[in-house]
Parts: C-alpha cells; sequence; structure tokens
C-alpha cells in the first residue's frame, strides 16, 4: 500500500463529469497534468485522476486549461506496467502566477525490502545514511501481481535501521519525491520513520 498526503499544483486536463455514490451523494471526477522533471533532464508529463466530493471548492470557473492547486489524499497503483496516481481532494483553488507545478508531500508506505536490504552509504559531506528499495504488491489484469518500487534516503537513521533486513515487511514514512527515469515515473522517499510491518496476508497464505 502506497498513500500519501499532498499538495498538487497542475493544469486541468479532463473536463469534470458529474458521479453519484450508492448513498446519493454527489461528486466530480476530473483529471489534471503535471511535468516531472527527472535526474538527467528528463520531463514527462503525469496525469493525476482526481474525485471530489461536492461541497469541497468545486466551482464552473475550474474548466479544462486552468491551473489549480488540490489537496487530499493521493493513492499509487500500478497496471499493465505504469504508476497510476489517484486523488481524493479535499480542497481546490486556483494557481497563482508564480505557483510552480509540483507535487508535495508526504507518503506512507508498506510493502517488502529488496533482496539487497538496507546499504550504507555516504554523501558528499562525508555523513553516513541508509538507502534501500522497497516494492508494494497491486493485483493486475486477473491474478497477475504488479511492484510499485520505491527507493528510500535515510539521511538520520537510528536504531530502528536494524530492521532493514533482505525481505523484511516495513512501515516507512517520509518525504514524496516524483521524477522521472528512462521516460518511466520514479518515486523516493525521503525517510523520516521505519517500523516493521506484518504482512498479514502473506501470512495467512
Amino acid at each position: 500500500m502506497i498513500r500519501c498526503e499532498v499538495k498538487v499544483c497542475a493544469t486541468i486536463s479532463r473536463a469534470a463529469s458529474v458521479k453519484e455514490s450508492k448513498e446519493g451523494t454527489k461528486c466530480f471526477s476530473f483529471g489534471v497534468k503535471l511535468p516531472v522533471d527527472g535526474r538527467n533532464g528528463e520531463t514527462k508529463d503525469l496525469d493525476v485522476g482526481v474525485v471530489m466530493d461536492d461541497g469541497k471548492g468545486w466551482g464552473d470557473e475550474f474548466a479544462v486549461g486552468q491551473r489549480v492547486v488540490l489537496t487530499g489524499t493521493m493513492a499509487l497503483h500500478k497496471r499493465n506496467g505504469e504508476v497510476h496516481f489517484y486523488l481524493r481532494a479535499e480542497s481546490i483553488q486556483k494557481a497563482a502566477a508564480d505557483d510552480c507545478c509540483c507535487i508535495k508531500g508526504t507518503m506512507d508506505f508498506h510493502g517488502k525490502l529488496s533482496k539487497a536490504g538496507g546499504e550504507d552509504k555516504t554523501d558528499k559531506n562525508g555523513c553516513l545514511y541508509k538507502s534501500f528499495s522497497a516494492f508494494s504488491c497491486d493485483k493486475g489484469g486477473g491474478d497477475k501481481m504488479e511492484f510499485t518500487w520505491v527507493r528510500f534516503l535515510w539521511f538520520s537513521p537510528d536504531a530502528s535501521a536494524e530492521i532493514l533486513k533482505p525481505g523484511a515487511y516495513v512501515e516507512a514514512k517520509g518525504d514524496l519525491r516524483v521524477g522521472v527515469y528512462r521516460d518511466a515515473v520514479v518515486l523516493d522517499c525521503m525517510v523520516s520513520e521505519v517500523l516493521p510491518w506484518e504482512n498479514k496476508k502473506s501470512a495467512n497464505e
């Protein structure tokens, strides 16, 4: 599972349609798009699907082409080899002229470490940090499993870093970073906390 509390500045790319829940409440479904930069100068347009309940601020002034700032909870799921972004928005407003298109926020990740586990690294100032990669699983078409990988950098590791064993299940929290590499979206997390996680589904299999 990957959930993020975010603030997104982007351009509306898909007009809103009105939907109604089983409880009879109204919500708006629309899409936004923003450019994402990579470390090697690459840029890729990122599409985000948005759902917003009636009463959260949606209005007729929010048409395709309007730049907006949204806040809410974002879920990340992988389908057909690509990571898809879904935002349940809690607020919307027009972006100011100096607002840059971006995604900022925090990540709450539940998943499994790679076979390498946690690795000690040293930054350019000689300070020690931990680096590790882990994945979260999604069910794609049929019974096919899809794996969303995240790279984690922990610059102030504490004693709990001992749990970063190869193949360990962890819950990791920290600042979200979204980038692009070779035309694929990549996810980084600047770690603030790591905890052991019991994967009950795996334990029951």
